[in-house]
């Protein structure tokens, strides 16, 4: 929310059909998912994450909640990575870099989770 979530292309809505959900911030993104006790915050740029990360810190603090430093974990993805090497021969490293210890929750880092 905030204007901070993840921009579905798939989801901008640019018919003539519709014209009032142009340009609306926020209509085209996805902020977070939840279920039960599970959380999902989605962001385009790391310091977003760091944002989103405060906001849930802040509300589990004035809600008297905890949240789990072990579950809470952390990824990103380097889009076309591979193909155009710019982030070397080893994409994950890069995020490695960027991520690792960088994100927090209620004062504990989140945990890595790279994928091959």
């Amino acid at each position: 929310m905030g204007g901070r979530g993840y921009s579905h292309a798939c989801l901008k809505d640019t018919s003539i059909e519709n014209p009032a959900r142009q340009n609306i911030p926020g209509t085209d993104e996805t902020s977070n998912g939840s279920f039960a006790d599970d959380l999902l915050c989605l962001t385009q740029r790391l310091c977003d994450l760091h944002i989103q990360a405060d906001k849930l810190s802040k509300y589990a603090d004035w809600a008297a909640l905890q949240v789990s430093g072990k579950k809470t974990k952390e990824t990103g993805i380097l889009h076309q990575a591979k193909q155009t090497s710019i982030y070397g021969t080893d994409p994950r490293q890069h995020l490695k870099t960027q991520l690792n210890e960088k994100v927090s929750v209620q004062g504990q880092h989140a945990q890595l989770e790279l994928n091959s």
